[in-house]
C-alpha cells in the first residue's frame, strides 16, 4: 500500500518529528501499559478492568 501511495504525485514523506505530532504524538509508555492491562483484563473475563484502567491512566 505505502508504495502505490509514494506513486502518486506530490506526496511528501514525513521526517520522525512531524510523525511524532500526528494524533497527538506517540502514546507514553505508561499509558500504553495501561491499555495492554486492560485488554489483558478483558480477555480474562474480569469484571474491575474499567475502574483498574481509570486508576492505571490517573497514576501516569
Amino acid at each position: 500500500m505505502l508504495s502505490k501511495i509514494l506513486k502518486l504525485e506530490a506526496v511528501q514523506q514525513l521526517n520522525k518529528q512531524e510523525q511524532k505530532t500526528i494524533n497527538g504524538g506517540a502514546i507514553p509508555t505508561c499509558l500504553r501499559n495501561c491499555f495492554q492491562d486492560f485488554v489483558d483484563c478483558r480477555e480474562d473475563g474480569h469484571a474491575h478492568c474499567s475502574a483498574s484502567l481509570a486508576v492505571c491512566r490517573s497514576l501516569c
